[in-house]
């Protein structure tokens, strides 16, 4: 029997979205792993394609509008068996979205119901995902002390009383707290965290990520960590991945990406975050930002997705697109001069 520590592994996924007639590529052949217990950083500029392979991973993709046009997307069970989430039938698919795959979206606020109390929706996401229908009053009781579990496990006080409040009686942070504990409710091997700090505030963020630490240290999650902001990501995550314009353009272990990255983009990011331009102490200066805007996915440019926007363009940056360069055994950049910028 093959054994491996890799939980989860895309292979060539590409996605389109159908708008106004227009073909939108959104994801073009994404390719990466995920570990047992690891945790994977995904980090991109707005419209790169991020969320998109979140809800590609769970086949959540608007039905009218998106598309899975080719790839592979392959979990691991636990006798070591490889299962295709896109080959699933819905019955099957069920069995693995909530329960062994789960996710915590962007926004908690527009994703929390706020008609129903935060504990009702809690045990709503236990119902469907276990099939627990019978609302006996043993099985209601035994579904509340689960929900009171799942609140003092994402240590939020009170949870008797949190149970029976309304979204908008909750801080943001708090609301954060009910969605990872929502995600969590059935156990999954695997959590997706799409930019689960965005509306919080720099104190409420650190809280929410020192969370999510303990508890994958404490349940042996895999967590796939999506987010726009570099700093987060090497905080938290082990590896790396860069998105931009729906593809990948480079890959490494954290450590290695910061210290050598050899991608233009990426020490594009990298130079934008505050303290890399060496400005000293009590000194004002602006910080650096990438030149142009993320193109239009329906009008790419030829070449290098990103050789409008370069400033280390060389000629046949704009005529075929590069494949990866290995820089070392774990680290790839999708550029002619990779070599040259480490």
């Amino acid at each position: 029997m093959e054994k491996t520590n890799i939980i989860l592994e895309i292979k060539n996924l590409s996605v389109e979205y159908r708008k106004s007639n227009k073909i939108i590529p959104a994801l073009r052949d994404i390719s990466l792993t995920l570990d047992k217990k690891e945790t994977l950083g995904i980090v991109g500029e707005s419209g790169c394609g991020k969320s998109t392979l979140a809800h590609a991973v769970l086949k959540l993709l608007p039905e009218t509008e998106g598309k899975i046009t080719s790839g592979e997307i392959l979990f691991r069970e636990k006798d070591s068996s490889r299962i295709d989430i896109l080959k699933l039938a819905d019955d099957d698919l069920r069995k693995i979205r909530g329960n062994r795959i789960s996710m915590i979206f962007q926004d908690p606020f527009n994703s929390l119901n706020p008609v129903f109390r935060v504990g009702e929706q809690i045990t709503e996401a236990i119902r469907i995902h276990n099939n627990a229908g019978n609302k006996s009053k043993g099985n209601d009781i035994e579904l509340r002390n689960r929900v009171i579990k799942l609140l003092e496990l994402v240590q939020l006080p009170n949870p008797e009383l949190i149970m029976d409040y309304y979204p908008h009686q909750l801080s943001g942070g708090m609301q954060q707290r009910i969605m990872i504990a929502m995600a969590l409710s059935c156990n999954p091997d695997i959590l997706i965290a799409d930019e689960p700090t965005t509306a919080l505030d720099v104190t409420i963020q650190k809280d929410i990520l020192d969370l999510l630490k303990e508890l994958q240290k404490k349940l042996g999650l895999s967590i796939i960590l999506i987010s726009h902001d570099l700093g987060i990501i090497a905080q938290f995550c082990s590896r790396v991945i860069i998105f931009y314009a729906g593809t990948v353009m480079e890959k490494a272990p954290t450590d290695e990406l910061f210290h050598n990255p050899g991608n233009p983009y990426t020490k594009g990011l990298l130079d934008s975050l505050p303290g890399k331009s060496g400005t000293a102490a009590g000194e004002h200066k602006r910080l650096k930002v990438i030149p142009g805007q993320v193109p239009d996915l329906t009008d790419l440019p030829d070449g290098c997705k990103f050789n409008p926007r370069c400033s280390f363009k060389i000629d046949k940056c704009s005529g075929k697109e590069p494949g990866f360069i290995a820089l070392n055994k774990n680290h790839v950049s999708r550029c002619y001069l990779a070599n040259e910028l480490k």
